[in-house]
């Protein structure tokens, strides 16, 4: 699954084509409308037809005012408010389609892991089938945000989610969280816990599931 979080208004072939061939070896692209908060029919990559273009809606399922307003959008997801991983072991509060689109690629990620056969075609239509209505402020206009706001459980056919338990103010987990990650053979994954970017000389590698 390839989550983008960049828009141009300009056209791109070499975008759009880079994308249709990541769909045809069976990648899932999901990419953020972006934050014009103006009208931009045709931005890329949200109007490649092959891909899941986000926009963001805030804490009440009100469609952001900062979104692009393109008819290309198929869904919609939180993007306000969002609590998240900064520098320095720290978190931030954000705004912006660019963390609203990570959620429906994690929702992807799971669906595709359950029906490795599905296409994005078939994904993209339970995710639509099982999202809910947007509200919209003054003028507007639903088209715009897509089918509607993803509902993880529906789509997942289960009755809830678990919330690991956790402490912001600390920034740490109060609960065991197990983190398990899989790379084809031959390529090695590395890390860090301290919230820089791995490199060769600071990162861990992996070498098997840690808390």
């Amino acid at each position: 699954v390839m989550n983008l979080s960049l828009g141009f208004r300009e056209n791109s072939t070499l975008m759009e084509e880079a994308i249709i061939e990541a769909c045809n070896q069976g990648i899932h692209v999901v990419c953020a409308v972006g934050n014009m908060s103006m009208m931009a029919p045709g931005i890329l990559p949200a109007s490649v037809k092959e891909t899941i273009s986000v926009s963001s809606t805030n804490i009440v399922n009100i469609g952001s005012r900062f979104n692009t307003f393109t008819s290309d959008t198929d869904l919609s997801a939180p993007g306000e408010g969002i609590n998240v991983a900064a520098i320095n072991n720290t978190y931030a509060v954000v705004n912006g389609t660019s963390f609203a689109s990570p959620c429906v690629a994690a929702l992807v990620a799971v669906i595709f892991y359950e029906h490795p056969d599905w296409t994005t075609y078939h994904i993209e239509k339970l995710l639509k089938f099982t999202s809910i209505d947007v509200d919209c402020y003054e003028s507007y206009d639903t088209n715009y945000d897509g089918e509607g706001l993803i509902q993880f459980c529906d789509a997942l056919n289960i009755h809830s989610l678990e919330k690991p338990e956790s402490n912001l103010s600390s920034t740490s987990y109060t609960s065991s969280q197990i983190c398990s990650l899989e790379a084809k053979q031959g390529i090695d994954i590395l890390y860090t816990i301290d919230g820089t970017f791995p490199t060769k000389e600071n990162a861990i590698t992996y070498k098997e599931p840690f808390e």
